[in-house]
Formats: structure tokens, C-alpha cells, sequence
């Protein structure tokens, strides 16, 4: 668990810290449909700001023929189905733009949940051990998961997962797996850029 933090910890600096600014440019894309602005709070190294963009989204027969994949294809096939769509970007700090390649939206009394899935900046490696005795095994977490909530102005909060895993159920619903499910960076004062 000490080392899913601080992996988790060293990754959210290199997003923070390592690319410079001049890279942090939209990539060019669809028409952004909606835009929105954030405060990435991490509780060591502070606050930065955050910024998606949205291009388009994922309907239910996507999500399901994405299911489908994964239960024919496993988690390689998954990734490579998902590496096709483009939906629009996200930037962590003063990392590069990276691509949205899943965008799930849900309204319920006036609250709109946003469910991004984005390419993480780099794929990294996390070492793990199933069981004592068992052999060692590497596993890949090669997504950025970010959730936001907004009311009508599109004012709200949310959390950014920057290193995930996904998968889907038997009952074929998306679960995502964060690398340090106890360390999920806030997003705060969220708001609309357009």
C-alpha cells in the first residue's frame, strides 16, 4: 500500500512538474461542446489548475459494445477499442493535453455527473503481489478517470483517479480501478469556461 502512494504521489508531481507549459496546447479536434475549469487539490504538493474539454460523447450502445469487447478481447482489445475515439482532452497542471476517450453523462434533480476516461500522461507500472508466496506481477494502469457533478451554471466539484484501470462486470457495467483507491486528488470550484 506504501508503494501504490508513493507511486501515486510521484506520478501527480511528474504531471505537476515534469512537461513544460509550451507543450500544454489543444490538440486540434471537433468543436469543443463544453469546457470547464477546476482546482486540483493534493494534500502534499497543493493546488493546480485542471481543464476538459468535451467533444462529443459516449451513447449506451457504445458503452456496450465496449462490454462486449472486453468479454471477447479482455483488457488488451478493451484498451485498443477505446484508443480509437477521441471525445476532447483534459490537462493536470502543466502537463500536455491528453485525450478523453470515453465522456458518460447522467442528470438526476438538477445535478449532472460527468464521467471522463482519458489516456493517463504515461502509462506506468505498478508492482503487486497477489498472495504470500505468489509470484510477483506487474499491473498496468493506463488510464486518468475524472468524475465532476455541476448544477444548471455548471458550477460543482469532482475527483480525478490519475492512475486507473478498466474493466467491466459480469453485469456489464464499467468499473474503473484506481492504482491507490485511498489517494483520489479533489477537484475544487469547478466551473463552465463556455
Amino acid at each position: 500500500m506504501k508503494r501504490l502512494l508513493i507511486s501515486t504521489l510521484l506520478f501527480v508531481m511528474f504531471i505537476v512538474f515534469a512537461v513544460d507549459a509550451s507543450f500544454a496546447k489543444k490538440k486540434p479536434g471537433k468543436q469543443v461542446q463544453e469546457e470547464y475549469q477546476a482546482t486540483l487539490s493534493t494534500p502534499i504538493l497543493g493546488a493546480f489548475t485542471a481543464n476538459f474539454g468535451i467533444e462529443g460523447y459516449t451513447s449506451d450502445d457504445e458503452m456496450q459494445g465496449l462490454a462486449q469487447t472486453f468479454a471477447r478481447r479482455g483488457t488488451e482489445g478493451l484498451e485498443d477499442a477505446l484508443r480509437k475515439h477521441r471525445l476532447g482532452y483534459f490537462q493536470l497542471g502543466n502537463s500536455g493535453t491528453s485525450d478523453l476517450v470515453l465522456v458518460m453523462v447522467t442528470s438526476t434533480e438538477g445535478v449532472r455527473r460527468l464521467g471522463m476516461l482519458g489516456v493517463a500522461p504515461n502509462r506506468f507500472l505498478l508492482g503487486s503481489s497477489q498472495a504470500p508466496g505468489s509470484s510477483f506481477q506487474y499491473v498496468e494502469f493506463p488510464w486518468t478517470f475524472i468524475q465532476i457533478e455541476v448544477d444548471e451554471h455548471g458550477n460543482g466539484k469532482g475527483s480525478v483517479t490519475p492512475l486507473a484501470k478498466m474493466v467491466f462486470n459480469q453485469q456489464g457495467k464499467m468499473v474503473v480501478k484506481p492504482a491507490a483507491p485511498s489517494n483520489i486528488p479533489r477537484l475544487l470550484d469547478v466551473h463552465a469556461v463556455k
